[in-house]
């Protein structure tokens, strides 16, 4: 009987794990995504900003 609510638990942790290691890596990409289109965004917005300055000058 005890073995029973034992192994009850454990299956119990290793769902809530689980759980919490994919919600980690997903916060984990979003994190990586937004790091890389920030990038993206700033050498595009850079690259047109100084583009746009030797225009002018």
């Amino acid at each position: 009987m005890m073995q029973k609510k034992m192994n009850e638990v454990n299956l119990h942790s290793a769902e809530t794990k689980g759980t919490m290691s994919s919600l980690l890596k997903y916060i984990f990409y979003a994190f990586v995504a937004q790091f890389l289109f920030g990038i993206a965004a700033y050498l595009y917005w850079k690259l047109r900003v100084e583009r746009n300055d030797k225009k002018f000058v």
